[in-house]
């Protein structure tokens, strides 16, 4: 995961790193990046886990009861709701980040990488 040498050993990383620079990938996916293509787009992560817990698995679980997911979450929770209010209060962010947007994508519309005809399938659900 690219966690620093001077982390080893430490339970929590709590380090508060300044933006990623251009072209920056964390490793992992989800469907933000399709989103990133139909909207302008910010992104930031909490630590709601011991440092070095793998993705999916059952540390990760058990970390969602743990009081460092709760102070995690209250973080999230505190940005979302500062950076919507920034916004509010501050309407050429908004206009901004939309020029920039269209500058980055030249305007050109998302076109998924799936074909039209794909569907999931369908079928009956399983039993609950």
């Amino acid at each position: 995961m690219g966690i620093p040498d001077e982390y080893m050993g430490k339970y929590l990383d709590d380090t508060i790193y300044g933006m990623a620079g251009e072209g920056t990938v964390q490793p992992a996916s989800s469907d933000v990046g399709d989103v990133s293509y139909v909207t302008p787009l910010a992104q930031f992560t909490t630590c709601c886990q011991a440092l070095g817990s793998p993705g999916h698995s059952w540390q990760n679980v058990a970390a969602g009861g743990s009081s460092i997911a709760h102070k995690g979450l209250e973080l999230a929770a505190k940005t979302l709701a500062l950076s919507g209010s920034e916004l509010l209060r501050n309407p050429e962010f908004i206009k901004d980040a939309r020029e920039e947007f269209q500058k980055r994508t030249g305007g050109q519309p998302y076109k998924c990488a799936l074909p039209p005809d794909v569907k999931p399938p369908l079928g009956e659900l399983p039993e609950q």
